[in-house]
């Protein structure tokens, strides 16, 4: 019986070990088939990747949860730089934006990041643009530093408190910071490997995910162990977080707009849109054709609603000054 015992339990060490190093030769690969395609900038707590193109009014656009910039530099931020300024960030923890030491790396955290992002690279004021989770981190800063911020375009933005995760996200709920580092090592990656196709699916229902959504899109950076990590991380500060963030709203004086695919099947459109738009007091709500991730299969329409927001701010600053300069 020892023995037998004693065998069992060296087959599953080496079945764990031979699972950490599949991850780990998964995730290297994955690296070089999607390298790092924009510059790095140093700012307090993290050390950030970015792709800045074009001229124009500055746009910044967040991407969301176990996502980075490829998301947007697959079509949407060409479109946009035709005439924007376009900077694309990897939020601290995904993409190839790390954490330089142990903070808060919460969505207040993430929000003085942003802010601190923002003033190194000397914008002024600009759209901020989230996507999804990056929503949630944009009203997050809009409410923790509003002089930062000249306006916010939410797309398919994570808006309200959530009772449970998106059912394709609920294998995130991990409150243990051990088990979550030994699944995320361990069997992430390879469980997500044999989902893939699934949760692709319907993440963009109705819409179909693109071919080359693997490699252009970047998708295939998810297969790294420190993506789990940090989407775990992340679904545990937004149950946290969101209710704190949310109650806020009725002050927010930041003009935001915020647009949805009408069917998106993983954020509601009723309460993340519509139900927020009416809490804030400067806010807009627009509905279209599609799903969550509208950024990648209707980037024309999402370019030109992030245009029309864009225009909409400008005009109503330009008018503020003339009222200043008349009353002065």
């Amino acid at each position: 019986m020892g023995m037998l015992l004693a065998e069992a339990c060296g087959a599953l060490v080496a079945g764990v070990a031979g699972l950490a190093a599949y991850s780990l030769i998964v995730g290297r690969l994955a690296e070089r088939r999607v390298p790092a395609i924009g510059k790095f900038i140093h700012v307090a707590d993290a050390r950030l990747h970015y792709v800045a193109m074009g001229s124009g009014p500055p746009v910044v656009l967040v991407h969301g949860l176990t996502g980075q910039l490829r998301e947007f530099t697959y079509a949407l931020a060409d479109r946009l730089a035709l005439d924007h300024r376009v900077i694309v960030v990897d939020r601290p923890g995904s993409g190839y934006s790390t954490w330089l030491r142990k903070g808060e790396r919460s969505i207040a955290g993430q929000a003085k990041v942003l802010r601190d992002f923002l003033r190194v690279l000397g914008l002024w004021r600009p759209l901020v643009a989230g996507h999804s989770l990056g929503g949630a981190l944009s009203l997050k800063l809009a409410i923790d530093y509003p002089e930062a911020v000249g306006a916010l375009a939410l797309i398919c933005p994570l808006t309200q408190p959530l009772d449970e995760a998106p059912a394709m996200f609920e294998a995130l709920v991990i409150p243990s910071a051990v088990r979550r580092a030994v699944i995320a090592q361990v069997l992430a990656v390879p469980v997500g490997q044999w989902q893939r196709q699934a949760i692709l699916q319907a993440v963009f229902a109705p819409d179909a995910a693109p071919a080359d959504y693997g490699t252009r899109g970047g998708a295939l950076l998810k297969d790294r162990a420190k993506v789990f990590r940090t989407a775990s991380s992340e679904v545990l500060a937004v149950q946290a977080e969101m209710a704190g963030i949310a109650a806020h709203y009725p002050s927010v004086k930041t003009p935001v707009s915020i647009l949805f695919g009408r069917d998106d099947a993983v954020l509601d459109p009723r309460l993340h849109g519509a139900v927020t738009a009416d809490s804030l007091p400067r806010a807009d709500f627009t509905l279209v054709e599609g799903g969550h991730m509208i950024p990648i299969t209707h980037p024309d329409r999402v370019a030109e609603w992030l245009r029309q927001a864009g225009r909409r701010f400008r005009q109503e600053s330009d008018t503020a000054q003339d009222r200043t300069r008349n009353f002065m």
